[in-house]
């Protein structure tokens, strides 16, 4: 569990370090972008707060993308 308790505790401090590196995270959303068609399915594995998900997912049917908590 303390883990758990770790990645909760830095969680809000990865969005804004993402924001201040967003021209490699742009590249990688882009790079995933090219690749991702309406008739793929997704699952996400990782520990992560779901941007890059959030924004290929506009690309893909929302029926096709499985979550997982």
């Amino acid at each position: 569990m303390r883990y758990l308790e770790y990645f909760k505790s830095i969680a809000p401090k990865r969005v804004k370090i993402r924001k201040r590196h967003s021209y490699y995270w742009n590249d990688i959303t882009n790079y995933c972008n090219y690749f991702s068609h309406e008739t793929f399915s997704i699952l996400e594995i990782g520990c992560g707060t779901g941007e890059l998900l959030s924004e290929i997912k506009e690309k893909i049917k929302p029926e096709l993308i499985i979550a997982l908590k």
